[in-house]
C-alpha cells in the first residue's frame, strides 16, 4: 500500500472517529504499513476497558482488525507512539501477541512529532 492510499485510509478514520480533530498533521508524515513489535509501542490504558475486553474476545475468536496507527519516536526509531488503536493494543498485549500490523508515520525531514 502506498503513502497516498494510507493517507486516504487515515482521513476516513479521522472523519469517522475524530471529527473534532484537524487532519493536517496526517500530511506531515510519510506513511507505510508494516509489522512492528508490540513491546516497542508506547501506549496508555484504554478509556473503556470493557471495549478492550470485547476486542480481546473477538481476537481470540479469530476476528481480524485494521492496522493500528503509530508514529516513530524521535530518539529511537524502532520505538513507536500509539496514535489510534489503544483498545486493540491493550488486547494484543493481554493476549501475548508479539507483532501487529501498523500504519507507521515517519515525519518528513525527521523522525517524530507530536501528533495531537
Amino acid at each position: 500500500m502506498d503513502n497516498e492510499s494510507i493517507i486516504g485510509n487515515l482521513l476516513e478514520l479521522w472523519e469517522r472517529e475524530y471529527p473534532w480533530q484537524s487532519t493536517k498533521k496526517i500530511y506531515v508524515f510519510d506513511w507505510e504499513i508494516k509489522t512492528i513489535e508490540v513491546k516497542n509501542i508506547r501506549s496508555f490504558k484504554p478509556r473503556r476497558k470493557s471495549k478492550a475486553k470485547e476486542y480481546r474476545a473477538l481476537m481470540q475468536a479469530g476476528t481480524e482488525f485494521p492496522p493500528i496507527v503509530v508514529v516513530r519516536q524521535k530518539k529511537d526509531v524502532e520505538k513507536y507512539i500509539l496514535i489510534d488503536g489503544f483498545h486493540r493494543t491493550w488486547a494484543y498485549k493481554n493476549l501475548g501477541v508479539e507483532r501487529v500490523y501498523a500504519y507507521v508515520g515517519t515525519k518528513r525531514g525527521g523522525y517524530s512529532h507530536k501528533f495531537h
